[in-house]
């Protein structure tokens, strides 16, 4: 889910410490928001961040996989975070991408596919309104919850040229 990953995250950054040269954090899906969370929480202090399909709030990411699945998305996403949460031992209504994102001070690139059906571009823009510095964001025609990268290779490197 981001939380625990992120502490891996942090932990794999100190061991970059040593390199004095210009360092990007990536992260795609439930990744992108460990690595915000690794930023915010663990003191990861990256030259910048490419973040694909963040959540914007874990219960809205469990709400929109109980929708593709053709249940009823209340109150049953509300029970699954708080089961998780119990069972993970934190508290998943704090576990946000909104709110990790204002502890992040490097440019940040928010990238999401056009026909991504688990994050949409209102939960990109709810992340991006939070971050102390305006992120770039792209959204890449006719891609869907994957790699914006595989999908479009040439201008996955036009755009990260650019603007990280």
């Amino acid at each position: 889910l981001g939380v625990e990953e992120a502490e891996d995250v942090a932990a794999v950054w100190q061991t970059l410490t040593a390199d004095d040269g210009p360092r990007i954090l990536c992260g795609r899906s439930m990744g992108s928001v460990a690595a915000l969370r690794a930023m915010a929480v663990h003191g990861v202090r990256p030259t910048a961040a490419i973040l694909e399909s963040p959540f914007d709030r874990l219960t809205t990411a469990i709400r929109r996989r109980c929708e593709l699945v053709g249940i009823p998305a209340t109150p049953i996403a509300e029970l699954l975070c708080l089961w998780g949460g119990v069972q993970h031992g934190f508290n998943p209504f704090d576990h946000n991408a909104t709110d990790y994102a204002r502890a992040v001070e490097c440019p940040v690139l928010l990238l999401r596919g056009e026909r991504d059906t688990r994050v949409q571009e209102g939960d990109l823009q709810a992340i991006a309104i939070e971050f102390p510095r305006p992120p770039v964001c792209e959204t890449f025609p006719g891609a869907g919850h994957d790699s914006c990268c595989r999908h479009d290779r040439p201008r996955f490197q036009e755009i990260g040229r650019a603007h990280v």
